[in-house]
C-alpha cells in the first residue's frame, strides 16, 4: 500500500512537471539578436497562428489536474480503513438490504492493480525527455538536422523536375504560401466586372520596405514564391534586394561553379515541421570563402531564369558579409 501511494504522487510529479515546463516556455524570455527579447516559445511554435496560447493553456490545465488529483488522493487517504469482518463500528451501518459478505471466498490468481515497477516505469518515460529537452535543448536546429533538411528539399526538387519534365509550369506558384507579396492579382474580381490595376513598381514600394540604398528588404521564402508569377516577374525583375540567410553549397544547378544556395527555414505550425526555402545566388567570378550555414546578409539584384523547366528565382551578388544570427522565425 506504502509503495503505490508513492507512485500516485509521483504520477502527480509527473503532471506538475509537464505544466511546468510548458509555462516555463511561455514566461521565459530569450535574446532577439536585436537587443531584445523575445518569448522562448516563439522559437518553437508558431505564436502568429495563437499556438504559444494554447501551450500556456494546456500548462494550466496540467496544473489543474495535478492539483485535483493531490486534492481526492488526501481525501482518500483520510477515510476509515477498517475490516468489514470484524463487528466494531466506523459510525455507519455494515447491515445492507442486499444479500452478500465483505468476506471474499474466492481468490484471483492475478491482479487488476498496476504493478509499482510497471507504474514507475511509465513516469519515468514521461518525466525523463522532457526534463532532458528543457535543459539541453539550444532552441535551435543542429548543423546536422540542416544539412539533412536541405539534402531531402534537394531530393523533392528533384523529383518533382522528374514529374514535371516536359509540362508547362502552370502560374502563381504563391497560391498557398502566405509569405508571398500579395498583388491585386490576389483579389477576387470586381463585382462590378471592372478590371483590376496591373500590379506596378510602386504597388510594391507602398508593401514591401526598402533601405536607405533603395534595396527592397525580402525574405529568402518571399523571393521564392515570386518564381513562377508572371505579374510578379515582369515588375521584380531586375530590382535590388537585400536579405538575411544561411548559405551552404549549390547543389541543384551550378554549371559555372559561381553559384551558393540561401535558404530560411519556414514554419507553418511548430518547429517539428520546419522546411528550407532557398535560392541560389550568383557571383561574378568564384564564391566567396563562406562557413557552411553561417548567417550573412546579401544584397545584389534579382533576376529570373528557365532552369529544368521550372522558373528560378537568382540573387546576382554585390555585396556579401558575415551577419549575426538571425532568431525571429518565418512563418
Amino acid at each position: 500500500m506504502k509503495a503505490k501511494r508513492i507512485m500516485q504522487f509521483i504520477s502527480i510529479f509527473a503532471l506538475l512537471v509537464w505544466g511546468g515546463v510548458f509555462i516555463y516556455f511561455y514566461m521565459a524570455q530569450t535574446p532577439d539578436g536585436k537587443g531584445g527579447t523575445i518569448p522562448l516559445i516563439n522559437k518553437y511554435v508558431n505564436a502568429q497562428k495563437g499556438f504559444d496560447t494554447w501551450v500556456l493553456i494546456a500548462g494550466m490545465g496540467l496544473i489543474v489536474l495535478a492539483l485535483f488529483n493531490l486534492i481526492t488522493f488526501r481525501q482518500k487517504a483520510g477515510t476509515c480503513t477498517h475490516d468489514h469482518a470484524h463487528g466494531d463500528s466506523c459510525d455507519h451501518d455494515h447491515d445492507h438490504d442486499h444479500d452478500h459478505h465483505h468476506a471474499e471466498d474466492e481468490v484471483h490468481d492475478h491482479d487488476h492493480d498496476q504493478t509499482a515497477s510497471g507504474l514507475a516505469f511509465s513516469v519515468l518515460i514521461l518525466i525523463v525527455p522532457v526534463l532532458m529537452a528543457a535543459n539541453f535543448s539550444q532552441g535551435k536546429y543542429s548543423p546536422q538536422y540542416q544539412k539533412k533538411l536541405m539534402q531531402i528539399e534537394a531530393k523533392m526538387a528533384e523529383l518533382n523536375r522528374e514529374k514535371n519534365k516536359g509540362q508547362s509550369v502552370v502560374g502563381n506558384g504563391r497560391n498557398n504560401n502566405p509569405n508571398a507579396v500579395s498583388t491585386p492579382g490576389d483579389v477576387p474580381p470586381d463585382e462590378n466586372g471592372g478590371s483590376l490595376p496591373a500590379f506596378t513598381l510602386q504597388d510594391l514600394k507602398n508593401m514591401v520596405p526598402q533601405n536607405e540604398a533603395g534595396s527592397f528588404l525580402l525574405d529568402v521564402p518571399q523571393i521564392f514564391y515570386t518564381a513562377g508569377d508572371q505579374e510578379l516577374m515582369n515588375v521584380m525583375e531586375g530590382i535590388p534586394v537585400e536579405f538575411e540567410a544561411q548559405i551552404t553549397e549549390e547543389t541543384y544547378a551550378n554549371p559555372d561553379g559561381n553559384r551558393l544556395r540561401a535558404f530560411r527555414l519556414m514554419i507553418e505550425c511548430c518547429a517539428a515541421d520546419a522546411r528550407p526555402l532557398s535560392i541560389p545566388v550568383q557571383f561574378e567570378g568564384s564564391p566567396p570563402a563562406y562557413e557552411d550555414l553561417g548567417w550573412y546578409k546579401l544584397v545584389g539584384d534579382l533576376h529570373y531564369a528557365r532552369e529544368s523547366d521550372e522558373w528560378t528565382a537568382i540573387l546576382k551578388v554585390r555585396k556579401f558579409e558575415e551577419t549575426a544570427e538571425v532568431i525571429d522565425m518565418i512563418y
